[in-house]
């Protein structure tokens, strides 16, 4: 896996810092920038794949150098849409539905909030895998990663699945308790 370019921007050391271990832990190309000239600097020097930005900094923030990247700085997207490129297509839509006609001390409609994604290895090919939840009536939709990156989709529904097997992994301590057991 090639390793991404990220940049992060942060007035505050230990945040910047803090953020390039994890991220380099994980493999990537960390840069860092104590404010928005020095971040300039470097934008000008390398390509990103990801700009991490502080908002309040002290001199220019975070939202106004954010303009300034899109205005000055060539071919530098913020997003890209790569759906079609990854078959990663998915549209929900959930039915007009009151929560609180069957249970009326919930703090809010959870009906509203769409649909929850879930991103792991679901088929134990070592690629991330994702799982779009299903709305009330409707049946999840999982997206399994092929080596080249796109995505084929599986609809499903696993409410109505009676037994879900859930493969799981025993620690060295459960193993060593289980043979401690006497026969």
């Amino acid at each position: 896996m090639a390793k991404t370019n990220i940049l992060i921007d942060d007035d505050e050391q230990d945040i910047r810092e803090s953020l390039r271990d994890i991220l380099e832990d994980e493999g990537h190309k960390i840069f860092l920038a104590e404010n928005a000239e020095n971040a300039k600097i470097k934008l000008s020097h390398f390509k990103f794949d990801l700009i991490v930005l502080d908002v309040m900094m002290p001199g220019q923030n975070g939202y106004d150098l954010t303009k300034d990247i899109k205005k000055n700085i060539a071919n530098t997207a913020l997003f890209e849409e790569v759906s079609s490129k990854t078959n990663l297509i998915h549209t929900d839509q959930d039915d007009d539905f009151v929560d609180f006609n069957i249970q009326i001390t919930i703090p809010h409609k959870f009906s509203q909030f769409g649909p929850s994604i879930a991103v792991g290895d679901l088929n134990g090919d070592k690629l991330e895998d994702v799982l779009i939840g299903g709305s009330k009536g409707k049946s999840e939709v999982l997206f399994y990663q092929k080596p080249d990156g796109t995505f084929y989709k599986e609809n499903t529904n696993l409410k109505r699945q009676k037994n879900i097997t859930v493969n799981t992994v025993k620690s060295p301590m459960q193993l060593g308790q289980e043979s401690m057991q006497p026969q």
